[in-house]
């Protein structure tokens, strides 16, 4: 595909993005309508389209960082130095609580937490060798890139999925979506491998993107993994605590080498930030975390220096090597408290995710809006994470464009999202690089990617909502329509 085709929808989606309005006057139809809401909307707080829920549990375990006795009895303490007595904020055992806890849940053999989500997607793609020996780090200059090595992937994801295959000095194709769960399409994926096939690309991976917490046809895309014999990493930043179709945990390492979850303040749990990744494979696990410590190694067995050289004792316990070209990725100490106590509510609070998106498909068919608005994933409401409630707008039907309609709900209290731009259609990937080379491959027409961008719209949808907050979201709609 032309680079010069992908800047009409590119340019559309970028003057949509919603601006705050601190109040003004409601043109057309809808002024009255949005007036008589807008007085109850005084009494109410407003209603993001996410929020982290934090409560007296996450506060505890964080505070206790800074009371718990973790270098010795307090006797043992009265002794050491005010510097020794302070809490140990970084690379202590928190961390490895975080990541037990997620491995009790998705049944998964490995787990390393990581500073984001990005920086543990980064630490896969450096894991299954997507960088080259000429550029180990994964910080890719265009000059230098390796234009053969290719990840399938999808463009209806947040812009990292596709940057960290660039700062490995690869490049995406872009696949089309399943329209409903908004997940890869394995028909599609198909397509995309048997062209890089024909066009002799090296396949290092197939990347869905679990949409809202939805994972679409993990069975399917497995095989074609097989097939074509990659890597297979699920970008499941949306997806901790969701199911595959055959009901087994999201991560427990069934249909992905490596899955990858976001611990961000609005994801279904929070670490502030965060992100980590799982994996069955030893290997794999090892060079994530590696990549992850500035690429050191410190267990003596694993030492590539002479043998009068690795001796701990002459050395001292403090002696390391770095072996690779890393990052410091490590998650804080403070985040990974916070994480490891919102675990223990991880299946709450999906649970409650799913009633109030549940209510707000029951509310859509009472208020018979239907015609216009058509809630997506329904199919998927008993296993899916319910990161987000993603529904499907006609504007025409509507009589009101995306940006304007996302306003009118912000005057009323009411935060709303678009998930998302399509990747290619960011100025970067609009861009040829320096070699005058695509930095991203469109094989395919994508128009179902191209549908729901243009239709889509995420309304608010958090643990912590109650079921008459949904029911002011559809009401508030509805007098807008009307």
């Amino acid at each position: 595909m032309a680079i010069g085709q992908k800047n009409k929808l590119g340019n559309k989606l970028a003057k949509e993005q919603p601006e705050k309005m601190a109040g003004g006057k409601v043109e057309g139809k809808v002024e009255g309508q949005v007036n008589a809401q807008a007085e109850v909307q005084l009494s109410r707080a407003y209603l993001p389209y996410a929020r982290h829920g934090v409560d007296s549990s996450d506060r505890e375990a964080v505070l206790s960082l800074f009371t718990e006795d973790e270098q010795g009895t307090r006797d043992e303490q009265r002794n050491r130095d005010e510097h020794e007595n302070s809490p140990r904020l970084a690379q202590g055992t928190k961390a490895t609580d975080f990541e037990q806890r997620v491995l009790d849940f998705t049944g998964a053999r490995y787990a390393i937490a990581c500073a984001n989500g990005t920086a543990a997607l980064h630490a896969s793609m450096v894991a299954i060798g997507l960088c080259d020996a000429g550029n180990e780090l994964g910080n890719a200059l265009d000059a230098r890139e390796d234009k053969d090595s290719v990840v399938i992937t999808q463009a209806i994801s947040f812009c990292a999925t596709a940057n960290v295959i660039r700062h490995c000095g690869a490049r995406p194709i872009f696949a089309d979506i399943d329209e409903d769960s908004v997940g890869l399409c394995p028909h599609s994926t198909r397509e995309a491998l048997l062209w890089a096939r024909k066009t002799n690309k090296r396949v290092k991976a197939i990347m869905p993107v679990h949409m809202g917490g939805v994972a679409h046809a993990s069975e399917e895309l497995r095989a074609l993994s097989r097939e074509f014999q990659c890597y297979l990493v699920e970008d499941a930043a949306h997806a901790l605590g969701g199911r595959y179709d055959n009901s087994s945990v999201v991560g427990n390492g069934s249909y992905a080498d490596i899955s990858v979850f976001s611990s961000h303040a609005v994801k279904p749990i929070t670490s502030g930030e965060g992100g980590i990744a799982v994996t069955n494979d030893t290997t794999l696990a090892k060079s994530i975390r590696q990549f992850c410590n500035h690429g050191i190694e410190r267990e003596e067995q694993n030492f590539q220096t002479l043998a009068k050289h690795r001796d701990r004792a002459a050395e001292g316990p403090q002696h390391y090597e770095m072996q690779k070209l890393g990052l410091n990725y490590r998650l804080s100490e403070l985040q990974a408290a916070l994480g490891a106590s919102q675990m223990l509510r991880l299946e709450s609070k999906r649970e409650r995710r799913r009633e109030i998106a549940e209510h707000y498909d029951q509310l859509f068919i009472e208020h018979n809006l239907l015609d216009i608005i058509q809630p997506l994933q329904q199919d998927a409401r008993r296993r899916s994470a319910h990161h987000l409630y993603l529904v499907a707008i006609d504007w025409h039907k509507l009589g009101m464009k995306r940006r304007k309609f996302m306003q009118e709900l912000d005057k009323l209290g009411i935060g709303t999202q678009v998930h998302y731009i399509p990747i290619f259609a960011h100025p970067y990937y609009q861009k040829q690089d320096r070699l005058g080379k695509d930095r991203c491959y469109i094989p395919l027409e994508l128009e179902r990617t191209r549908r729901y961008a243009e239709r889509t719209l995420s309304l608010p949808l958090f643990a912590e909502m109650g079921k008459e907050d949904a029911q002011y979201v559809v009401e508030s709609i509805n007098s807008i329509i009307q």
